[in-house]
């Protein structure tokens, strides 16, 4: 059976916008006016519904569910909308979050318990083609909840591949193209960044914990095996520098942790610390640990303040002489960085806000890549409006 799908119209613009019902000559010219694109052809059918106040106003239906059968529409029948059932969902969802009857971080089987010790193995295979060459890595995940709404344990075997192109070296470095180190200009007038694929192969392990309901704890471990790592090597020509793009090819170990605590409804705290190993292999600009450390306070949903702390341990720097004596790379070892921020926001109304960001308010210049530092303290203030 061929059923044709049609315009389903939920909300009317109602000539009488403030009386409580229509009168028989408004919805006579509603229904004639929408009756004519089913008349016409333009659309199998048409539904309209219009509330006021809670309350149904105007309800019209005009076609056939199934042209080919002649079965006429009606109140009752029913309707495909595809993917529009999301925002319908999402809307009553937030609702719910609004009048404190769920979160967004519980659980699925907290309210449908068919969703509890669910186990699950996901298998796929990458085919990915490069230069002729075709390579078959299997994805593997299985997931596990050992203890119900409390442990939640996933491990498998992944891949993930990365094109660099000019645009995401300039996002890892956005001093490729400072002044000084113009890409166009070297000896031979002719200059281009080597741009090469990166691959990584990696077996991973998660475990969550919650601790309590508005508590909970991350470990994720993994060990990697990458081809073609990015980093950059500072060149010195005559007077002109600039930083090129290099490659090699690594093992990393990676281990991290991330704690959070909702503390009641006015403050929460996230800390979260990275921690990577090369096996001694010399990654220039690559941190051994990252770590970062938020503590949003919330005023009544109006004013919400959040200091962030954020640290990056001392990173090893390569830059090439070009010249003829030796040594022809020096090794430079870039301090550690620490930054301090404190972001307030005040929404007014559901239409004005304003924040006020205070970034770095130590001052501190660090170095982020060699001869080239941060801003020192600043400060940016924002207004927004919504028609």
């Amino acid at each position: 059976m061929n059923v044709l799908r049609s315009l389903v119209i939920f909300f009317a613009v109602i000539p009488v916008a403030f009386s409580s019902s229509l009168d028989a000559t408004d919805q006579e010219n509603i229904s004639q006016h929408f009756n004519a694109y089913v008349d016409e052809g333009k659309i199998p059918h048409i539904s309209i519904l219009a509330h006021k106040n809670g309350k149904e106003i105007y309800r019209h239906a005009h076609g056939h569910a199934d042209i080919e059968s002649k079965i006429k529409i009606n109140k009752d029948s029913i309707f495909r909308i595809y993917s529009m059932s999301k925002p319908v969902t999402g809307v009553a969802i937030m609702q719910l979050v609004e009048q404190g009857k769920l979160r967004l971080a519980d659980k699925v089987s907290l309210y449908i318990p068919g969703f509890k010790n669910t186990k699950v193995l996901n298998l796929e295979y990458q085919d990915d083609t490069l230069d002729n060459e075709i390579s078959i890595f299997p994805h593997i995940q299985f997931s596990k909840e050992l203890v119900n709404d409390f442990v939640f344990l996933q491990f498998g075997l992944r891949d993930c591949n990365k094109r660099n192109s000019l645009r995401t070296l300039s996002e890892d470095n956005q001093f490729i193209h400072s002044f000084g180190t113009n890409q166009q200009i070297s000896d031979d007038g002719i200059f281009s960044q080597e741009l090469k694929k990166t691959f990584s192969k990696e077996v991973y392990f998660l475990m969550k914990n919650h601790l309590s309901k508005n508590q909970y704890i991350v470990l994720n471990t993994s060990f990697s095996k990458i081809n073609n790592i990015l980093y950059f090597k500072r060149q010195n020509i005559s007077s002109i520098q600039r930083f090129i793009a290099q490659y090699k090819d690594v093992n990393q170990l990676y281990a991290s942790l991330h704690y959070f605590n909702e503390i009641g409804s006015v403050i929460a705290l996230d800390f979260e610390v990275n921690y990577f190993n090369y096996f001694d292999e010399h990654l220039p600009y690559y941190p051994k640990f990252i770590s970062s450390l938020s503590i949003p306070i919330s005023l009544r949903d109006k004013l919400k303040i959040s200091p962030n702390i954020s640290f990056m341990s001392g990173r090893s720097t390569l830059t090439e002489t070009n010249l003829l004596i030796d040594p022809s790379e020096i090794f430079v070892e870039l301090e550690d960085y620490l930054d301090f921020d404190l972001i307030l926001s005040y929404n007014y109304s559901k239409k004005l806000s304003f924040n006020f960001d205070l970034n770095n308010i130590t001052g501190q210049k660090n170095e982020l890549f060699h001869g080239y530092f941060d801003y020192g303290f600043n400060v940016l203030f924002g207004l927004k409006y919504s028609f």
